[in-house]
């Protein structure tokens, strides 16, 4: 049984292994970087694979801050890179997962994000027509973008953006690798 504690403890570690990839590394900025994502950014020194793990790690431990009796079922995972801004040999960690709650998504969703906030996070709602609720979440220690998105009445989607970094492209083997192209 994951507790409260162990909870902390496993993001506290995903926030440190991020702080640390971000720490030993330089910003550089792009140009044209979406909003509310990690795309504001390059991190020079850090690869691709570097990100992956603590994406998905960040991923998972805001998943299982969603009680498992209010989980009905886990649904698709998508791991996969994305260019950043306009240009596509930067590239960032996309980590995320569909869940389906017993219980109204959107509430499910609202008590996540108020549980985000005692953690450290800070959240910004945003307005959209093409979800019933969703929320973008930084946390200063973390260079990744988190963002829950309640998808249907019972459906929450949690997806985590690594840092952009610098790659040889979307066919390089080093991508293809990572994504399971190869």
């Amino acid at each position: 049984m994951i507790t409260t504690h162990s909870r902390a403890l496993v993001a506290l570690g995903a926030a440190a292994l991020m702080l640390t990839l971000s720490a030993c590394a330089e910003e550089v900025p792009v140009n044209d970087a979406g909003a509310g994502t990690a795309e504001s950014i390059v991190v020079e020194g850090v690869t691709l694979a570097e990100t992956k793990s603590p994406a998905q790690l960040l991923r998972n431990t805001v998943a299982d801050n969603i009680p498992q009796d209010m989980v009905e079922s886990i649904g698709a995972t998508v791991d996969k890179s994305r260019g950043c801004g306009y240009n596509d040999s930067v590239r960032q960690w996309l980590s995320s997962v569909t869940m389906s709650v017993q219980q109204d998504a959107l509430i499910a969703s609202d008590t996540l994000v108020k549980e985000l906030g005692k953690q450290g996070w800070t959240a910004k709602k945003l307005e959209s027509s093409s979800s019933l609720g969703e929320w973008t979440l930084k946390a200063d220690m973390v260079s990744s973008a988190l963002k829950i998105t309640t998808t249907s009445e019972h459906d929450i989607e949690i997806a985590v953006a690594g840092p952009c970094v610098k790659t040889a492209g979307p066919e390089s083997d080093e991508v293809k690798a990572l994504e399971g192209r190869d």
